[in-house]
């Protein structure tokens, strides 16, 4: 499974299970089940944040690639696992974002900050500008419908380098 394709509620949903059954294997004398919800659901939000944070640690930073000598134009600067891919991020001068991840550009009327936050809170993605899957040929067509022809063409460009189809292992 390719990190584009992580899902990560279902990888702590998996891991959630394994623990538990360890958990009963290791107590023989404890009969029931029961857990405070309150207690469950912090296990679950540790967890989501431990799985998060080892991809984040494990992923292949662009810089350390093979593609390390091809240099990005604009300051993706700012990292963030969403999904359980490694997205890059740059915040534009106007107040808007873009974000590239392993298959896919979001152009975002918000700032960085404020589309995670939308990101996390499962809101709706009105905030969406643009969509693109990666590859894509077009793109800095379809960018400069937002964008002025110089910022399109570096973000085309920096697409270019940090897209890179992921091979499953």
């Amino acid at each position: 499974m390719t990190s584009s394709k992580r899902n990560i509620a279902v990888i702590v949903e998996n891991a959630e299970c394994a623990f538990w059954a360890i958990v009963a294997e290791m107590c023989p004398d404890i009969k029931t089940g029961d857990l405070d919800p309150a207690a469950a659901h912090l296990l679950t939000e540790t967890m989501i944040q431990t799985v998060e944070a080892w991809i984040n640690g494990n992923k292949v930073k662009p810089e350390e690639s093979e593609q390390a000598d091809a240099p990005l134009t604009l300051g993706w600067n700012r990292w963030h696992s969403g999904g359980g891919c490694m997205i890059w991020s740059l915040e534009l001068l106007d107040g808007r974002s873009a974000h590239i991840g392993s298959d896919l550009l979001v152009l975002s009327s918000l700032g960085c900050e404020a589309h995670w936050e939308a990101a996390a809170e499962d809101a709706d993605s009105t905030h969406h500008l643009l969509v693109v899957d990666l590859p894509s040929s077009d793109l800095k067509v379809k960018l400069l419908a937002f964008l002025v022809e110089d910022v399109a063409e570096k973000i085309a460009a920096d697409a270019a380098i940090i897209y890179r189809p992921e091979t499953s292992s």
